[in-house]
């Protein structure tokens, strides 16, 4: 019903940055233990694939997470990221 407690909120997608290590890392497997759908974005998919792995695991669901490739340095990586793409959801 809330904001976080149980997530929810008509099955939210939420966009991480920077999933791979530290704040961003931590902050997703607490969101997947409430039970939310992410998105990771970041630069090298090698590098946040052992996050998402480590999410559809402790989740027992392979759509808990998933990789979109995103530099933010980059405006035409951010264009791109910004497309409509119900497929990446």
């Amino acid at each position: 019903m809330g904001v976080l407690p149980g997530i929810d909120a008509a099955h939210p997608v939420i966009l991480i940055t920077g999933a791979n290590t530290g704040i961003g890392r931590i902050t997703a497997l607490h969101l997947a233990k409430l039970g939310a759908c992410m998105v990771l974005a970041g630069r090298d998919p090698q590098r946040t694939a052992p996050v998402v792995q480590e999410i559809q695991t402790l989740t027992g669901r392979a759509d808990a997470a998933r990789f979109l490739p995103l530099d933010l340095a980059d405006l035409h990586s951010v264009r791109q990221a910004a497309q409509p793409d119900p497929a990446r959801l």
